[in-house]
């Protein structure tokens, strides 16, 4: 999965999560659950995201 293509599913798994669950919903986990891929590669890509 390149980068552009694992933000975007991220992002759109973050969206998924809030609607469903609220702000209260939304971890790393949950994300990482709903987008497909490890915890590890969701930090990952959050840090460079935003360096």
């Amino acid at each position: 999965m390149s980068d552009a293509s694992g933000r975007l599913a991220l992002l759109r798994a973050t969206v998924v999560i809030v609607a469903r669950g609220g702000l209260r919903a939304l971890t790393y986990r949950a994300v990482a659950a709903e987008a497909g891929v490890s915890t590890a590669w969701c930090g990952t890509t959050s840090v460079r995201a935003t360096s």
